[in-house]
């Protein structure tokens, strides 16, 4: 009997430590200090109905090719880069199409250094008069070229 009380008061004082562990590193990555996309060599992330299909990180100016995956057209697109600079296209992105973007650099970044940071894109959907404007947010990271 003493044994198996034994057994058992060690392996809650184990299973608690452990679960306690596993807690704390989970509101660990969930609060952003593991930020597991920097570790990829070149990411582009942006939540659903946009899609990143390309990028690339140059010292004046970074591309993003973006693909509108939503059955409206979206218009009067700006995009905000985190320590790069601002593009307001005022342009629109029709439904199911890709296209180019090129966001100039405020100021030069690093040939070779890493690059992280995030942006986001400003745009309305809707019929004229009956506009919705929407601000969604991306990471980007990357070696600039």
């Amino acid at each position: 009997m003493k044994k198996s009380q034994a057994a058992m008061e060690f392996l809650m004082t184990y299973g608690w430590a452990i679960l306690i562990i596993a807690i704390a590193l989970s509101a660990l990555v969930y609060f952003g200090v593991f930020d597991f996309v920097a570790l990829f060599p070149g990411t582009c992330t942006l939540p659903s109905g946009i899609s990143c299909e390309q990028h690339s990180i140059k010292q004046n100016e970074i591309f993003l090719v973006l693909r509108n995956d939503q059955a409206l057209d979206m218009k009067s697109i700006n995009i905000t880069i985190q320590g790069c600079g601002t593009l307001e296209t005022g342009e629109n992105l029709l439904s199911m199409r890709s296209e180019l973007y090129e966001i100039d650099c405020s100021s030069p970044l690093s040939q070779g250094s890493r690059f992280r940071g995030t942006f986001s894109i400003q745009y309305t959907m809707g019929d004229p008069g009956l506009e919705i404007p929407y601000n969604k947010s991306g990471k980007i990271a990357g070696y600039v070229e």
